[in-house]
């Protein structure tokens, strides 16, 4: 499955090297927009939404929704490609 995940990390000084690491650790992966990462795995939404929460602040927002055939979007070729692979 292909999920899109978006956050807003809502404080100063964050770890984003944590953040990433999580990220790219849950399959094939493709960081889309600023903030808005697409990945092609098997865990469930609750699994990848949890596994970002344990390197997050308790103050940050996380979203994350199965992307299915439906979709547009205006973002740079290569996350248009990886997106299209897989879908």
């Amino acid at each position: 499955m292909v999920y899109a995940l978006t956050y807003d990390l809502n404080k100063a000084g964050q770890d984003y090297p944590s953040l990433y690491s999580a990220i790219k650790s849950m399959g094939s992966w493709c960081l889309a927009l600023q903030n808005l990462w697409f990945i092609d795995t098997f865990k469930s939404p609750l699994e990848i939404r949890q596994a970002i929460q344990n390197v997050t602040d308790s103050n940050d927002h996380i979203f994350v929704s199965e992307v299915t055939t439906s979709w547009s979007g205006y973002m740079n070729k290569e996350a248009i490609k990886w997106l299209q692979s897989r879908i």
